[in-house]
């Protein structure tokens, strides 16, 4: 967001960049003082589901535990239970102003060629996100997957790779 003037151009894939209370319940649950402790960092209840749900497709087996191996103990889920606890929900949170300063700098990228690729699947952030950001961004070319979900590298991947490949080409 800093440096948001250097951009040439831009891919967007699902996620956020503006302020939302949009949670979905089983994140929010992650967020909550000691549950959500146990629940991120004993049980691996972020990472070890995620791998289940965020996809359409199921996972190849060595492909899952490739994204669980970083994630084997208490220890070192910790940066995960942080990611999860600075999701701004609103004012007064930590991470809020950053939020907001990110949203503030899509002014600035609007004027640059915006290609958004969006799993229509996204259990997270759902279709009120593409919608937020078409309304942010409204001359971005929109892609819509509909058998795409949140990882949607994993179930659209050579698809997306010729679709970003042909955007950052164009003259």
């Amino acid at each position: 967001r800093r440096r948001a003037g250097f951009l040439d151009r831009l891919v967007l894939l699902n996620t956020g960049a503006f302020p939302s209370r949009n949670i979905p319940k089983r994140i929010a649950l992650c967020r909550l003082p000691w549950i959500g402790a146990l629940l991120v960092r004993g049980c691996n209840g972020f990472s070890g589901a995620a791998v289940h749900m965020t996809t359409v497709r199921k996972l190849p087996r060595e492909v899952a535990r490739g994204y669980l191996f970083p994630h084997r103990s208490w220890a070192t889920r910790i940066a995960v239970h942080r990611f999860v606890r600075d999701i701004p929900l609103g004012p007064g949170h930590r991470t809020q102003a950053e939020i907001e300063a990110i949203a503030e700098s899509l002014r600035e990228v609007r004027r640059r060629p915006v290609k958004i690729i969006w799993g229509e699947r996204d259990w997270c952030f759902d279709r009120t996100f593409l919608e937020e950001f078409r309304r942010r961004l409204p001359e971005a070319e929109v892609l819509a997957l509909p058998d795409a979900g949140h990882w949607l590298l994993e179930d659209a991947g050579e698809r997306i790779a010729a679709e970003v490949r042909a955007f950052l080409t164009r003259a």
